[in-house]
């Protein structure tokens, strides 16, 4: 599916949809999602859901052609392969000319993301679960 079609679901008034469809993508990236109670649903927000992520002390944020990726940081070792793999869809600070990790923060962790597609939501879940237990970042990159 097109960044457009995959958008063009949230054009609905039905918010309830819009909950449904951001907890069917944070679910398939792996990423527990959870719900905020309904009086705190927002008109204006870029993408009216009460819906988050939250995976190793990372939250999920829905906006409106991204998801807003904020945690304790991802070390460098896991953010440049992360990088490397999937960089231009998954950009640090959300900086559009996507530098990499290291031009950002030199040997410092980086704790934000844009994240553009399904398949970078997916890679940054992966890379999380392997930083928090201590596996090489580099190993089954991509794999299941």
């Amino acid at each position: 599916m097109s960044n457009h079609q995959r958008f063009q679901q949230f054009v609905t008034t039905d918010v309830h949809e819009i909950d449904i469809l951001c907890t069917y993508e944070l679910m398939q990236a792996g990423i527990e999602a959870n719900k905020l109670p309904e009086c705190i649903r927002s008109d204006t927000a870029d993408v009216r859901t009460i819906v988050f992520g939250e995976l190793h002390h990372w939250t999920f944020k829905r906006a409106w052609k991204f998801w807003i990726a904020e945690g304790p940081g991802l070390p460098p070792a896991y953010s440049n392969a992360l990088h490397e793999k999937i960089g231009q869809e998954c950009r640090v600070n959300g900086d559009c000319t996507c530098p990499s990790p290291t031009k950002q923060y030199g040997n410092f962790a980086s704790g934000y993301y844009h994240v553009d597609t399904q398949e970078a939501l997916n890679e940054l879940a992966k890379m999380l679960n392997r930083c928090a237990v201590g596996a090489d970042a580099n190993d089954n990159l991509g794999g299941n």
